[in-house]
């Protein structure tokens, strides 16, 4: 189980396009909702449906630990963050998730 952060286009959609591809779950997080669900609907149109997604702004503590907060009760936690911002930043408070 794999979480991309920043993940609505770019490199960061093209690394859940490959894990999803290879037939890890992941969660593509973005900042905004709206080009978050864009981004998810075009990789389930690839028939990519182990991909979720769910808000995430990085710079927002509260947003982090509601983030990690649904990765514990939906997943028990995660195996791969992949970060496209301060890999330190989010670390320090995912720890805690991480399987």
């Amino acid at each position: 189980m794999a979480v991309v952060t920043g993940a609505n286009k770019g490199i960061g959609f093209e690394i859940v396009r490959q894990l999803a591809k290879e037939g890890i779950t992941v969660v593509l997080t973005a900042r905004d909702e709206t080009r978050g669900k864009v981004a998810l609907e075009s990789l389930k149109s690839q028939e990519l449906h182990n991909v979720n997604f769910h808000p995430l702004d990085v710079t927002s503590q509260e947003s982090i630990l509601t983030l990690a907060d649904w990765l514990r009760k939906t997943y028990g936690g995660i195996d791969v963050l992949v970060s496209t911002f301060e890999a330190y930043t989010l670390l320090k408070h995912f720890a805690f998730v991480l399987c």
